[in-house]
């Protein structure tokens, strides 16, 4: 299959939504072809890579690598900024609660002391405010959401690269493994 062969395939799958595996063992693939499958992987909805028992090496995994790494950074920022988004909204809505809360127990206190007086004037009517730490509030029971999975994007579950010429007796670069488990993390 080769090289050329994953181009050929890489090319096929283009715009692809429905295929989420892909199956490349034993190709004879090298260095070459990481690139290639990266951008196609990262462009598809493949989710799923088997690529065991090929000549990638250290370069062809660092290159497939690339794409997902840099998403994974990017979304890490952008949850991270949601968070801090979510926080000081939840922040502001407790002040406001706060504020309202206070100018209500001011109110009930005003309609107390004006209900203490008419009281005095009538005995015929008595009515006392509970204070609103006597109130019961119903609780509403938030839906569970259910997210969907993500389409077509950087994005892998599984990836398969055994027997792949990432150990260190067939390149004089011995940092490469390390570099490769480095991105992993």
């Amino acid at each position: 299959f080769g090289d050329e062969g994953v181009e050929g395939l890489c090319n096929g799958l283009k715009g692809n939504s429905s295929i989420i595996k892909l199956s490349l063992n034993y190709c004879g693939l090298t260095h070459k072809s990481g690139k290639v499958l990266a951008r196609t992987i990262s462009s598809t909805a493949i989710r799923e890579v088997y690529l065991d028992s090929n000549k990638l090496g250290p370069e062809g995994v660092r290159s497939l690598l690339e794409p997902f790494v840099e998403q994974s950074i990017i979304e890490v920022i952008e949850r991270r900024q949601e968070k801090e988004k979510k926080e000081a909204e939840a922040a502001k809505l407790a002040a406001e609660q706060s504020a309202k809360q206070q100018q209500a127990l001011l109110q009930e206190m005003k309609n107390a002391s004006k209900n203490k007086e008419n009281d005095r004037k009538s005995a015929t009517s008595r009515s006392t405010l509970l204070p609103l730490a006597a109130r019961k509030k119903k609780k509403k029971k938030k839906k569970k959401v259910i997210p969907l999975p993500p389409g077509v994007g950087a994005w892998l579950s599984k990836l398969h690269i055994a027997d792949n010429g990432l150990d260190l007796s067939l390149y004089h670069d011995t940092s490469a493994p390390l570099g490769i488990m480095m991105m992993l993390k």
